[in-house]
C-alpha cells in the first residue's frame, strides 16, 4: 500500500495535478468560484505531544451552512510522510480568515503539506522538507549548538546537570539531572525578547505544567534563567551557566 501511495503521489506531481507552491504561498480557487492567495503562518511539531499544527491564512469569504452558522470547511490538508498520508479537515475562521489544521499521533515532522480546497482546484503542495519553516524560532549563528553546564537552584537543593541541543531555527532539546533523575524534553528558543521554552508533555512523571525561561549570551557562556511551574502551581527556580560543546 506505501508503495502504490508513494508511486501515486509521484505522478501526481510529474502530471502537474499537485502544484507546488512558493515556500509556503499558494493561489487557490476553492468553492468553484472564488480565488484567494494563501500562506502557511506557522508550522508547529510538538515531538512530545506528537501534534503538528499548521496555520494557513487568507481565506478570502465566510461560508454559512444551513443553520446560519458563520464556518464551513475551506480546504483539506495532507500531511506526507514517507508516502504515507494522514487527512485532516479545519473549519474557516470568518474573523480572521485563517484555518489551523491539527495532526495528532505525528511521530515526526512530514516531508510534504499538500492543501486540497473544498470544491475548487486541486492539491497544491505548500510546503516540502528542505523548506523554511513558517514561524520557526531564528537565532544568532553562534547560539547554535549542544551546551551544558550545572544548574543552582535559587532556593537551595541539589545541584543540577544541563544540556541543551539548539538548531539554527530555534528548535532542539533540553536535558536535566538532578539526583539521579533525568528527564529529556524539546526546548524552542526565541531571539527577539531572549527566552525560551520547554515542551513538557502533559502525562511527565514530576507532574510539570511548564518549563521557560530566558537567556544571555556572554563572552562564550550561556546564562539561563528557568523556572519550573508544576500542576499545584508550585515553582522552582535555578540559575546556569553552561559551555557549548566542542
Amino acid at each position: 500500500m506505501r508503495k502504490l501511495i508513494a508511486v501515486l503521489l509521484t505522478l501526481c506531481l510529474l502530471s502537474g495535478a499537485c502544484a507546488l507552491a512558493d515556500h509556503g504561498e499558494a493561489d487557490i480557487t476553492y468553492f468553484d468560484d472564488i480565488s484567494a492567495h494563501l500562506t502557511i503562518q506557522e508550522i508547529k511539531f510538538s515531538e512530545a505531544g506528537s501534534q503538528l499544527t499548521v496555520t494557513v491564512s487568507g481565506f478570502a469569504k465566510i461560508f454559512e451552512y444551513s443553520g446560519g452558522f458563520p464556518s464551513a470547511t475551506a480546504a483539506v490538508m495532507y500531511a506526507v510522510t514517507d508516502g504515507e498520508e494522514i487527512v485532516n479537515n479545519a473549519l474557516y475562521v470568518p474573523e480572521e480568515g485563517t484555518a489551523k489544521f491539527i495532526f495528532n499521533d505525528v511521530t515526526k515532522m512530514p516531508d510534504e503539506l499538500q492543501l486540497l480546497p473544498t470544491r475548487g482546484s486541486g492539491r497544491v503542495t505548500m510546503w516540502q522538507a528542505g523548506d523554511p519553516v513558517p514561524g520557526a524560532a531564528v537565532i544568532p549563528e553562534e547560539l547554535a549548538g549542544t551546551w551544558s553546564g550545572t544548574g543552582t537552584p535559587k532556593g537551595g537543593g541539589p545541584a543540577i546537570d544541563l544540556t541543551a541541543t539548539i538548531n539554527a531555527d530555534g528548535t532542539g532539546e533540553y536535558t536535566f539531572v538532578q539526583s539521579g533523575y533525568t528527564e529529556s524534553y524539546p526546548i524552542s528558543v526565541a531571539s527577539a525578547d531572549n527566552s525560551f521554552t520547554v515542551d513538557v508533555p502533559a502525562d511527565n512523571y514530576l507532574s510539570i505544567s511548564k518549563v521557560e525561561g530566558t537567556y544571555t549570551l556572554e563572552d562564550g557562556t550561556l546564562l539561563l534563567d528557568i523556572t519550573t511551574t508544576f500542576t499545584t502551581g508550585s515553582t522552582y527556580s535555578y540559575t546556569a551557566a553552561c559551555t557549548k560543546e566542542e
